[in-house]
């Protein structure tokens, strides 16, 4: 069937969800087609730190294609007519949908503008479709009025014009749209990961990428990768592996991703008066990040912000201490979750300490991988989210 996943940005470079969606859609024997607009999102920093990566923010409209050995997917890029804080409104959406007349659409988030402007077409043409909610809207700063007016309006279309689904990456997400007494069927479901990418290595494999950053065998590694960002909490992390380092001196930690003003500025400057040994990496290809997160013995995110990295380290076996807003229900034993407790860097330092000959182990290693295959894989979440009942 032809199966079309409506999304305000996309950059496929990104290795997002919603690539990899499109891609296993694909890969299932579907018509895989994705309508975004002509613009990639607008993050902080672009020309600074996207830009040498993935090009010029703004594309040229129309259709492309893009291939892999058992993958081919269509790229409709449309005009954007309007773009405010990240939401876009889109020229010729609706013509585009009739044309391509797809028989499932996957509307990526609950409620950008985009979302809204393609029920029309899913109510007259009596197509299914369904939500994929990935963060709950911000009722801070000065956008806080129009966010909270447009989420209500949103929630009064919903009671006309009702989505099959909706599927939530998070608990916290499905508590905010049950909280918005909206009659959806609200299901979890996890933000998916290409476990063909992402997976277990021999040691063996590691040998060259190790010794070019000169780690030793029992040095003890802390991973971080993302978007070098305030709200990613790298303040705090640097805090954690200070501590940690005073009891394992052979502590070293890895950042792989863009380092913008804000690292340049602050976190730069943290490192240098904590004496703590740091190798930062720029942004790599998945095959290589794979590497990576395989040369790690621990990953640690304490921002507020889910991040499909940590899903990604989960899948080579190693663990992760996050917060609870992620919605990571992984559990180190039986008895002790990974869960942040505290924002307090000296109780997750003791945590780690303490539990350090497990974080190691074998077992927790075929745990990791085992629970993502599981969990994680984006095979059995393509499946999921096509699933209607």
């Amino acid at each position: 069937m032809k199966v079309v996943q409506i999304i305000s940005n996309y950059q496929p470079k990104l290795g997002y969800e919603e690539h990899s969606l499109a891609m296993e859609f694909s890969k299932l024997g579907h018509e895989s087609v994705i309508i975004t607009s002509n613009r990639y999102f607008p993050f902080e920093n672009y020309n600074e730190l996207y830009e040498p990566l993935l090009g010029s923010r703004i594309k040229p409209p129309g259709l492309t294609k893009l291939s892999s050995n058992t993958s081919e997917i269509k790229i409709y890029r449309l005009k954007t007519v309007l773009e405010l804080n990240g939401q876009v409104l889109l020229k010729d959406l609706f013509s585009t949908l009739k044309k391509i007349s797809p028989d499932f659409i996957l509307i990526h988030g609950v409620y950008p503008v985009l979302s809204i402007e393609s029920l029309l077409y899913c109510k007259l043409s009596n197509t299914p479709f369904v939500l994929r909610g990935h963060m709950v809207p911000n009722f801070s700063g000065w956008f806080r009025f129009i966010n909270y007016t447009w989420v209500k309006l949103s929630n009064i279309v919903y009671r006309f014009i009702t989505p099959t689904k909706i599927y939530a990456i998070n608990k916290k997400y499905k508590d905010f749209l049950i909280s918005q007494n909206v009659n959806i069927n609200v299901k979890i479901s996890p933000l998916g990961i290409n476990t063909n990418i992402f997976h277990r290595v021999k040691s063996s494999y590691l040998t060259q990428l190790k010794n070019e950053y000169n780690l030793k065998d029992d040095d003890f590694v802390i991973l971080y990768s993302g978007k070098h960002v305030k709200n990613k909490g790298l303040d705090i992390l640097i805090e954690i592996v200070k501590y940690i380092s005073k009891a394992i001196e052979n502590t070293k930690l890895i950042l792989i991703g863009f380092k913008g003003r804000y690292y340049k500025s602050q976190i730069r400057n943290q490192i240098n008066q904590s004496n703590i040994k740091v190798i930062e990496i720029p942004p790599v290809h998945q095959n290589e990040l794979n590497k990576f997160y395989n040369l790690a013995d621990l990953g640690v995110w304490v921002g507020d912000v889910p991040s499909i990295s940590i899903r990604e380290l989960i899948a080579t076996g190693t663990p992760v201490i996050t917060n609870r807003t992620c919605g990571i229900a992984l559990s180190y034993s039986k008895k002790t979750r990974g869960f942040i407790q505290t924002g307090d860097p000296e109780s997750i330092g003791d945590f780690v300490i303490k539990n350090l000959d497990y974080i190691k182990s074998d077992d927790l290693i075929n745990y990791m991988t085992n629970y993502a295959l599981k969990n994680f894989s984006i095979h059995s979440i393509a499946k999921r989210l096509l699933t209607l009942n």
